[in-house]
């Protein structure tokens, strides 16, 4: 396996003490500007039905200084669209889109595309997240389209059960094993800095480090919540760590506010 893309720029990153900059959440700007993001497939059919938008939006992040871009892929996966009554297939067929408008764009810079894959259940309701076992089998299908489709990152994200993350780890790393696609693991937390299942951030970080990841994120929180998380992690982290909190409140009569 060569020396993956993102280890790179981390490496880069380091020497010059300069963070890695990700991109802005792409569901909050399809929605800002008029896209149909409703569950259970959120912003999955994107790619399909607003395919100019979804690049605008990428287009916006790079202008903005993004290093990393993420494919709107964040519930693409065969439960979530057999969910919305589509195809069999239709879940492929947006993913590949995704992750060539997201190529697209990310060729008009230095960008790198991350392959988003998120929780196959609500990412807030941990007693929905699936044994790891089965996490493993539906992950994988999407991880390894993501590759082949030419992802330089996996990126594993709004995991908060330990159950999960270790079947998501397992696929990913099936997926990418052999190739220069590095992996990314990021969590949710809770206002005590643990994941949502009640479980210590040192073992995600160490369940993490076992599947050879790159980097060690907390995402999708609010910004208290991030503070703690992150005062726990960091001093126990021997993987470089992301964070990226949300401004939102959830509601139960629409998927995101």
């Amino acid at each position: 396996m060569s020396d993956p893309a993102f280890d790179r720029l981390l490496r880069e990153r380091a020497r010059s003490g300069r963070a890695v900059i990700l991109d802005g959440a792409m569901g909050t700007a399809l929605d800002d500007r008029g896209a149909a993001t409703h569950g259970p497939v959120w912003s999955g059919l994107a790619p399909l039905e607003s395919e100019r938008l979804v690049e605008q939006v990428h287009r916006d992040h790079l202008a903005a200084g993004a290093d990393i871009l993420t494919t709107c892929t964040f519930r693409t996966t065969a439960r979530a669209f057999a969910k919305a009554k589509r195809p069999p297939d239709a879940w492929r067929a947006a993913a590949r889109s995704a992750v060539d408008i997201a190529r697209r764009v990310a060729s008009r810079g230095d960008a790198l595309v991350a392959g988003s894959v998120g929780p196959l259940e609500d990412c807030f309701l941990p007693n929905l997240s699936p044994t790891a076992s089965q996490a493993q089998d539906e992950h994988l299908p999407l991880c390894e389209l993501l590759v082949e489709a030419g992802v330089d990152i996996l990126w594993l994200e709004t995991f908060g059960t330990a159950r999960e993350i270790e079947g998501a780890l397992r696929a990913a790393r099936q997926a990418r094993d052999h190739t220069d696609v590095a992996l990314v693991l990021s969590v949710t937390t809770t206002a005590k800095g643990r994941l949502l299942d009640g479980s210590a951030l040192a073992g995600a970080h160490k369940a993490a480090l076992l599947r050879g990841v790159a980097a060690f994120c907390v995402n999708c929180v609010p910004f208290a919540h991030l503070e703690v998380a992150l005062d726990t992690l960091l001093p126990i982290a021997t993987l470089p760590v992301g964070a990226y909190a949300n401004l939102g409140v959830a509601d139960e009569n629409q998927d995101w506010d």
